[in-house]
């Protein structure tokens, strides 16, 4: 009796280990597929590399070209100094609209300038997206 008794926890027990074991494969496989579906909404690093190789075959040598000059780190720093330089003119431009302690005159001509600037920048911005947009 007490060996059918000790035969019985040990097969409840290796049932439970089973259902664990099943739950936890269920899980890992859940999961993969979860990341998979990412993957492929979010391509990785790996998966751009082989698409760049198809599509430079594609693509002409100029928009290649184009593609890594507008890519290239000045051209990012560039950019990045441009919309820095437009918040600047943003902040004078409010801050001389909000506290115009001068005469009315010079107050307008510098909001112009403030203005057109940060069209200017914005514009040149734009051109470079544009340009991004053809070479890619």
């Amino acid at each position: 009796m007490s060996s059918s008794h000790i035969q019985h926890p040990q097969e409840h027990d290796s049932s439970i280990s089973i259902e664990i074991l099943e739950s936890s494969i269920q899980n890992l496989i859940k999961a993969w597929l979860r990341r998979e579906k990412w993957h492929l909404c979010f391509n990785s690093h790996q998966d751009d590399e082989h698409c760049d190789d198809d599509l430079h075959n594609k693509r002409a040598p100029w928009r290649i070209h184009l593609a890594k000059f507008l890519e290239s780190n000045p051209i990012r720093l560039l950019a990045l100094s441009l919309i820095l330089l437009d918040l600047v003119f943003t902040v004078l431009d409010l801050s001389s609209s909000l506290l115009s302690c001068t005469s009315k005159k010079n107050d307008v001509k510098q909001n112009v300038v403030y203005h057109w600037g940060g069209i200017a920048i914005l514009s040149v911005l734009t051109m470079k997206m544009l340009a991004l947009v053809v070479a890619l």
